[in-house]
């Protein structure tokens, strides 16, 4: 494609955005339902993402790409285009490469991956027979103001607010995954930016509506009852395991037209509390009955994965060997006989024993449940694993709850399964109705690696039997937690048919960056790492990451912190892109914050602390957090201050906190040390230089648009 075609190409693509704006943007939306109005609105805001020009059947075509919905009661500009809702079937093309085949009838001549903004296409991927061609502004280069030099080395526009990568579209090795059939406990592994979230978020978006499960047509069906499988409100959720990044979640969903609210998206360790409290009755409140108090986590000791399954299993087995089903019957009987007694006195001694149906025996079971954990574990000697002191009866950890609400939830699903699987508005008790209201069409899970592995089944037994339809993302290396997971197999005992995918491109950091993660993980596990930089060394400008060592005086440290994120300020021509200091721990935040304080707001520069990982707007700022709140985010600057203080605090875990730190950074790191490095790390310190990026920087605008 000439110069002149790549100008041609590009002024279709204006046209249809001005016909886009003119026809649907500034009209009135017909009448439509709820649902349609709500993604036509989306739409509305949002405008296409890209414009693809393909060839099927040796005719030529075009498709204007818009992310979830198409616009009601529009044609596009060109005869022959048609709108296409990257989320259909045939969406599927728009993560080819120019020049690939899909199905072997259609071939991408063309395409353009943007962001609309009014009349603008924006951050344009634009694809032709050549190189990626990065243009900032669709008009300003059709005005003359911006040149296309395809030997300039490959630039990305910073990241300037704290957030998600809000990518509309994924590559060819991303896009199958979630379009996987609805009916698949799908592990989405990788390294940091590979995507893992954005695919577990588009999985969300397609397989929460009956209407895009094209490839589900087995599964789902056509009962008119099952429709409310699907309402957008209730029929999914997503775990995360901090505040903050479910924030930054809730947020990336809704681009994708999700309803997220904060019922669909919850952290594990508060939605366990309410199941347990409000649904199994597990907890006490004030007087009210209960089997339980949670103790505080100063009273739990730190405990493996493999030891929690090994409580949950073995309290599994004791059950089976007892005789709780013949006690839930028993109860039952009694029960009735009594109520049949008051009814009809003088008939008492005539009655024969009613029988008990199957929903009145599972409840009676889940009400005994906790009566025989409490016998369960006065002789297992597994419980001195949990408790710093004496084991009280009353008493009960996190990770008891997750064991006794899985032994629950699995008897319920097995038993249940069939009145669930023909949709029954009611399963003939009330207690049991409570808990079938828990289940969801689709379930998901970010930063799986930070939960146990009962945790993990605890969430997949929340998913309807109909679909079983469970997708976990995590990397292994970003366990953060001493009872997360150590490894994917782990999970096969807990949940059935694992199906593990692997996504090895990260489009995060630059490859210098991403050396380090690679070094870090062939360290920690003793593997090559399976992951690889999505861009080219030669066509990527290089950025140093930074040491220095020996701060143990705060006024050094601080002086320079303060030094670099002026320098970031000014490489950036200066305008502030998104800066955090990440601390061993939360009682480290407030003296770093006071020591870069004054002098920061003197240079103009807003500094905030973030404990708790809590964040206040998302506008440029250095924020300063504890590294164990920051998973799952980016910036374009990381220092990492106290690597050996982390040392001290957690030398099992040293390796994968600077592994999730180094990894937050796309661009800019910075790591000290307040003695020494970490000798156990020395392999990863000939990564680094020291003194200042303006003097080892060749070109001063390297991050810059």
């Amino acid at each position: 494609m000439t110069s002149i075609q790549i100008h041609e190409f590009a002024k279709e693509i204006l046209q249809e955005l001005d016909h886009f704006n003119a026809n649907f943007r500034n009209v009135p939306i017909q009448a439509v339902t709820a649902e349609v109005y709500r993604g036509q609105w989306d739409l509305r805001r949002e405008g296409p993402i890209g414009y693809l020009r393909v060839r099927t059947d040796n005719e030529e075509c075009c498709y204007v790409l818009c992310r979830s919905e198409t616009p009601h009661g529009i044609r596009p500009a060109h005869p022959g285009a048609d709108y296409l809702n990257y989320q259909a079937s045939l969406g599927r093309i728009a993560s080819l490469k120019v020049g690939e085949t899909l199905d072997g009838h259609t071939v991408l001549l063309a395409k353009d991956i943007f962001r609309t903004e009014s009349t603008d296409a924006v951050e344009n991927a634009l694809s032709p027979p050549l190189p990626e061609l990065q243009i900032p502004s669709l008009r300003e280069f059709l005005s003359g103001n911006i040149a296309i030099d395809l030997a300039a080395p490959r630039k990305r526009p910073a990241i300037e607010a704290i957030s998600l990568r809000n990518q509309a579209v994924v590559d060819r090795n991303q896009d199958p995954l979630f379009r996987l059939s609805v009916n698949a406990v799908l592990v989405i592994s990788g390294s940091p930016g590979t995507g893992k979230t954005t695919v577990m978020i588009k999985r969300l978006a397609i397989k929460t509506r009956r209407d895009r499960l094209t490839v589900d047509v087995d599964q789902v069906g056509n009962e008119e009852r099952l429709d409310r499988l699907f309402v957008p409100e209730r029929s999914w959720m997503l775990f995360t395991p901090t505040e903050l990044l479910k924030s930054y979640i809730k947020e990336s969903l809704g681009r994708d037209g999700m309803v997220a609210t904060e019922q669909t998206v919850r952290i594990w360790n508060e939605y366990r509390t309410e199941i347990a409290r409000d649904c199994l009755r597990l907890l006490k409140v004030g007087k009210k009955a209960g089997a339980f108090r949670r103790i505080g986590e100063n009273e739990q000791m730190p405990v493996s994965d493999d030891k929690i399954r090994q409580l949950f299993f073995s309290f599994e087995q004791s059950l089976q060997g007892s005789d709780i089903e013949q006690r839930a019957e028993q109860r039952i009987v009694k029960r009735l006989m009594r109520r049949r007694e008051k009814l009809n006195a003088e008939t008492a001694g005539s009655l024969v024993s009613p029988q008990p149906t199957d929903p009145q025996r599972l409840a009676e079971y889940v009400r005994l449940v906790p009566k025989y954990y409490k016998v369960f574990r006065r002789r297992n000697p597994l419980l001195a694993d949990f408790y710093r002191g004496k084991v009280k009866s009353v008493s009960i950890t996190e990770h008891e709850l997750d064991v006794i609400i899985l032994v629950i939830l699995k008897r319920f699903r097995t038993q249940m399964k069939a009145p669930l699987l023909r949709g029954d508005d009611s399963l003939g008790n009330p207690d049991l109705d409570l808990i079938a209201s828990l289940l969801r069409t689709v379930v998901a899970v970010d930063e799986a690696t930070d939960f146990s592995s009962v945790q993990l089944g605890c969430m997949y037994a929340l998913t309807h039997p109909r679909f079983n339809s469970f997708t976990l993302c995590g990397d292994l290396m970003q366990r953060l937690t001493t009872y997360g997971l150590s490894s994917w197999e782990d999970l096969n005992s807990v949940l059935p048919n694992v199906q593990v995918e692997e996504l090895s491109r990260s489009y995060r950091q630059s490859p210098r960056l991403l050396h380090i993660a690679t070094d870090l993980y062939q360290l920690s596990i003793g593997q090559v790492a399976p992951f690889r930089s999505a861009f080219d060394e030669s066509e990527y400008e290089q950025v140093p990451p930074l040491l220095l060592e020996n701060t143990d005086d705060s006024t050094i440290l601080s002086n320079w912190l303060c030094e670099r994120v002026i320098e970031i300020f000014e490489i950036h021509q200066r305008k502030l892109p998104s800066i955090a200091i990440f601390v061993p721990s939360e009682t480290d935040i407030k003296p770093l914050y006071d020591g870069v304080f004054e002098n920061l707001r003197a240079n103009g520069i807003d500094v905030e602390d973030c404990p708790g990982g809590r964040v206040l707007g998302n506008q440029a700022k250095v924020r300063i957090f504890s590294v164990a709140f920051i998973k799952g985010l980016e910036f374009e600057a990381v220092f990492f201050a106290g690597l050996d203080m982390m040392r001290d605090q957690n030398a099992s875990l040293v390796n994968r906190f600077l592994y999730v730190g180094v990894t937050r950074a796309r661009t800019f790191l910075g790591v000290t040390s307040h003695g020494d490095f970490p000798a156990e790390l020395v392999s990863i310190k000939r990564h680094f230089e020291t003194g200042n990026w303006s003097d080892l920087i060749a070109i001063p605008d390297v991050v810059a648009d």
